[in-house]
């Protein structure tokens, strides 16, 4: 669903409302980027602790 309407509101976003688009997408885009510190930090408090092992590099 996302693949076809995606595309559909973008394009509408940014081609049939100008700048307004431009700064919603913007603003959409600040928000989303925002909320992933605190949904990857509670994500990781609920998991169980995984020993971390060292990956050799060449």
């Amino acid at each position: 669903m996302a693949r076809t309407l995606g595309p559909l509101v973008v394009t509408t976003l940014l081609i049939g409302w100008g700048t307004t688009g431009w700064l919603l997408l913007g603003g959409a885009t600040l928000m989303a980027s925002y909320a992933m510190g605190p949904a990857t930090r509670r994500v990781a408090a609920s998991q169980p602790e995984v020993r971390r092992r060292p990956v050799l590099v060449n």
